[in-house]
C-alpha cells in the first residue's frame, strides 16, 4: 500500500493541475477571495466526515480485524481513483484491489461494496 502513495499523490497533483490549469491566477485568487470561510470548513468537514463513517462502516463490516487508518486510506485511495478516472467505477475495483492487498478475501471484499453502495443508494433516496 505504501508504494501507491507517491503515485496517487501524483495522480492528485495531476487531476488538480488539469481542472485548475484552464484558469488563470488571477481568476482562482477572486474565485478563493470570494468563498466564505466557514462554508469552506463545513465542507472539509463534511468530506471527512464521509470518509470517516464509510471507512467505519466498511471495517465493521468487512474487516473488524483491520486498523481504521488502513481502512480509511483504502477509502480514500479509491475515492481519488473513482474520480480522477474518466470510467466511473474504477473505485470499486481499486477498493476491492487494495483491501485484497491487505489481507482481505475477495468474497467479503466485494460484498462490502455492494453494501457501502447499497448505503449510498438508500439514504440518498431517502
Amino acid at each position: 500500500m505504501r508504494y501507491l502513495r507517491p503515485l496517487l499523490l501524483i495522480l492528485a497533483v495531476y487531476f488538480l493541475y488539469r481542472v485548475l490549469g484552464t484558469m488563470s491566477l488571477e481568476q482562482l485568487l477572486a474565485l478563493a477571495g470570494s468563498l466564505s470561510p466557514w462554508w469552506v470548513l463545513a465542507v472539509i468537514g463534511c468530506v471527512l466526515a464521509n470518509f470517516g463513517f464509510s471507512a467505519l462502516r466498511y471495517q465493521t463490516l468487512v474487516a473488524p480485524d483491520k486498523p481504521f487508518l488502513m481502512v480509511l486510506e483504502t477509502i480514500m485511495a479509491s475515492f481519488l481513483l473513482n474520480y480522477a478516472s474518466m470510467i466511473q467505477g474504477v473505485g470499486i475495483g481499486a477498493k476491492i484491489g487494495l483491501m485484497q492487498a491487505n489481507g482481505i478475501h475477495s468474497s467479503r471484499s466485494v460484498a462490502g461494496v455492494v453494501a457501502e453502495i447499497g448505503f449510498d443508494i438508500l439514504f440518498t433516496c431517502a
